[in-house]
């Protein structure tokens, strides 16, 4: 209803679209989201099943470190909206469904919570934060928006985990890939060169296989 009133020359933006989606209150992920970020949301979601305010300590303490600021949402609600995505492409298991945009995501946004996905969420965050906290440089990640990393930026170490097939030895490789490529010229400029693939800089399937690809073989002449 939203989408199709709006008349206005701005059009409501995904995160103002997902707090309208929610407006009851009662759509599970959107209030886990909320509580999630905190600050201007006001949520009551609980669960046994995942810690949120561990994962939201953990999540400040590798993307809130360097500027001190903690996590916030931002005017048009961006941070509810991509953290929506994080959740959505970890239950459902898409990478496709990592993204902000209301109109990817929302076939989803109704979904059950159930204990089982709960928990998936809950190590799926935190396998991320353990390897973004040896991996994470602004020169490679560049600076969080009110707590909130880049997308396309991150979504190379996500993809795997999202879809429930990150191995070990990717985690190690990504571990020690991101502690050495800031200061090889080489292994950099590749890497950027992959990630910057396309006109307008989304972060497709190919591509992040494709860098993925490139950090495991650099691992592996690494380790030998």
């Amino acid at each position: 209803m939203f989408t199709r009133l709006n008349t206005t020359a701005k059009p409501l933006s995904p995160g103002e679209l997902i707090k309208a989606h929610g407006w009851k209150l009662n759509v599970e992920i959107i209030e886990l989201a909320k509580k999630f970020i905190g600050d201007t949301w006001q949520s009551t979601y609980s669960s046994e099943h995942i810690d949120i305010d561990t994962l939201r300590n953990k999540w400040m303490g590798v993307f809130c470190r360097e500027t001190q600021s903690p996590l916030e949402e931002t005017r048009r609600c961006d941070s509810i909206a991509m953290f929506t995505g994080y959740i959505i492409s970890a239950i459902t298991e898409e990478f496709w469904c990592f993204d902000k945009r209301y109109e990817r995501i929302k076939c989803h946004l109704d979904d059950e919570l159930t204990e089982e996905k709960l928990k998936s969420l809950g190590e799926k965050l935190h396998l991320f934060l353990d390897i973004m906290s040896e991996a994470y440089t602004r020169e490679i990640f560049g600076s969080p928006t009110k707590g909130i990393p880049s997308r396309n930026k991150v979504a190379v170490v996500w993809k795997k985990i999202c879809e429930g097939t990150m191995t070990p030895n990717l985690v190690e490789a990504m571990k020690h890939f991101y502690r050495n490529v800031v200061d090889d010229d080489e292994l950099l400029k590749g890497y950027n060169a992959i990630l910057q693939e396309g006109s307008n800089g989304e972060t497709s399937d190919g591509k992040m296989r494709e860098l993925i690809q490139y950090i495991e073989e650099w691992y592996l002449e690494y380790d030998n």
